[in-house]
């Protein structure tokens, strides 16, 4: 089929609902935005049985239809095997983790599908990879990463059996318009964990852990700073901040979306750490690899302060807390203080600030309605 109707290594369209529950392990199909978006979690451990067949029937079940790939496990050491794949639009995200020596995709597989994407593999785990594809290898060490066709033949080879890999697939039409020396970049290593790379494994545990059916922004924008991001990681005349090799560095596309790819992963790096009361602008920095003066400049591009944003996601914790019966025993401090705040009277003055109302008026609001 067309490239534009499915992602290749995805379910097929409408496999979701064709598939057995325990066989299709957790999916969604959902309407953002405009856009479709599909989500598949499929655990070797959630199956039934013991080991041997649960080995058997995710080996079984990978090559029937999540992703048309043919696993050979290792046979010296518990099976374990777990992929998450998460469409949307006509882009694709993916993790592979689990005890297999090769992955690989044959010409009858590639011939059932039909499509012409590209797919991006990062090797995020600690044993080499070797990727094979037309009489080429690709050597990918922890950190490493390279461009492979979905129209031939490929294998995938772990080094002692404990995979760690993440796929990002894209239309090679739509990569092309970005960068129209794509084709000479397939099967060449890159060698580097770049901030770019880096972004897009941000984009994939955004897209793997959210359901974009509840993020409209994310539905719009995902798909087309992906593309970007996967034509800036090829792409080697550009450097991470956007600027041309041996050029004058003009603020550029490429640029631009990186510094929004950039600013969506340290807003949920945010959201994920808001208990703590010590989150600062140089903690960030430091895990993000990048300067406080860059984050403070990438939120007043989103005419806001670091910390506005960071008040106003614990202020929303909080208030979710109030009004949410599963948590109408637990102490307004002791919610607060979950949220990061380590002062009350400074949450107290924010709060009625935000809302307009005490947290104990919200809190009896909620209980009345």
């Amino acid at each position: 089929m067309p490239d534009s109707e499915e992602p290749n290594f995805s379910a097929p369209a409408g496999s979701a609902e064709a598939l057995p529950e325990r066989e299709r392990g957790s999916g969604e199909i959902v309407g953002a935005a405009g856009v479709t978006a599909q989500k598949i979690v499929f655990n070797s451990a959630e199956l039934d049985g013991d080991d041997a067949l649960r080995k058997d029937e995710w080996v079984a079940l990978l090559s029937s239809g999540y992703a048309r790939m043919h696993a050979d496990p290792a046979a010296d050491m518990p099976f374990n095997g777990e992929l998450q794949i998460a469409v949307l639009d006509e882009i694709a995200v993916g993790t592979i983790r689990g005890t297999v020596k090769t992955f690989s995709r044959t010409a009858p597989d590639i011939a059932a599908e039909n499509t012409d994407n590209v797919v991006l593999f990062w090797n995020a785990g600690a044993c080499p990879i070797r990727i094979e594809q037309g009489g080429r290898s690709a050597e990918l060490a922890q950190g490493s990463s390279v461009l492979i066709e979905q129209c031939e033949p490929s294998w995938v080879k772990v080094a002692a059996a404990t995979c760690n890999l993440l796929a990002v697939q894209a239309p090679r039409r739509r990569v092309r318009s970005r960068f129209p020396g794509l084709e000479d970049r397939f099967m060449t290593a890159i060698f580097e964990s770049s901030a770019t790379m880096l972004l897009l494994r941000a984009y994939a545990n955004v897209l793997l852990e959210q359901s974009p059916a509840g993020n409209a922004l994310l539905a719009r924008f995902a798909p087309e700073h992906i593309i970007d991001l996967i034509a800036a990681a090829v792409d080697t005349t550009w450097t991470d901040d956007g600027k041309e090799k041996g050029g004058a560095g003009a603020e550029t596309a490429p640029r631009r979306v990186v510094a929004a790819a950039r600013l969506l992963a340290i807003k949920t790096d945010i959201r994920k750490h808001l208990d703590n009361c010590d989150l600062s602008v140089s903690l960030l920095a430091a895990r993000h690899g990048i300067s406080p003066r860059t984050i403070r400049s990438l939120f007043e591009s989103d005419h806001t302060t670091f910390t506005d944003y960071v008040l106003n996601q614990r202020l929303a914790q909080v208030h979710g807390c109030l009004v949410d019966p599963r948590f109408a025993g637990r102490m307004i401090s002791t919610i607060a203080f979950e949220a990061g705040f380590g002062d009350l009277s400074y949450f107290n003055h924010a709060f009625r600030r935000r809302y307009g109302a005490t947290p104990s008026d919200i809190r009896a609001a909620a209980r009345q309605n």
